[in-house]
């Protein structure tokens, strides 16, 4: 293992990020297909976006992401990822 971090504190911002392109955008994205990107498909994706938000800002930290980095064993200082 090369490095590990934990990225839930920045996650809450980025799914908010996501969140707001996505209704900003929801006219494009209905325009696409509105058979399947209907009214129940747009309730259900900012269900899923802000409710993620809100677990990973919980005071209780119990929601977690954590990114990690292997390396097959032929990293040096020069080849460092």
């Amino acid at each position: 293992m090369v490095d590990i971090e934990n990225l839930r504190r920045h996650y809450a911002p980025t799914l908010d990020a996501w969140a707001e392109r996505f209704d900003a955008n929801w006219e494009r994205i209905h325009a696409l297909d509105p058979g399947k990107f209907d009214e129940r498909f747009r309730r259900v994706w900012r269900t899923y976006l802000y409710g993620c938000a809100e677990m990973f800002r919980s005071p209780n930290g119990y929601t977690h992401l954590f990114q990690i980095v292997f390396s097959k064993g032929n990293t040096t200082r020069e080849r460092y990822p």
